[in-house]
């Protein structure tokens, strides 16, 4: 969604089947540097969820995108 790469560092969480990033980007509606989080969830073989979570207007982390992904079956 940006042209300028974002470097993250993360962990993964074994019993939650979660990982969780964080790094710094460009806001592109502010035009300043602002953290966001990656969160990727297994929820079963052939299903993940996706979400990136990142300053809202008022400030507060709130989810700009979600993902729901479904492996299909042959």
């Amino acid at each position: 969604m940006a042209a300028a790469p974002m470097i993250m560092e993360g962990t993964w969480d074994e019993k939650a089947q979660t990982t969780t990033m964080n790094g710094e980007m460009l806001d592109m509606a502010t035009g300043k540097m602002a953290r966001h989080k990656l969160v990727t969830k297994w929820t079963g073989n052939d299903q993940m969820d996706f979400t990136i979570l990142a300053p809202g207007a008022d400030g507060k982390e709130t989810a700009s995108l979600k993902i729901k992904y479904t492996r299909k079956k042959k």
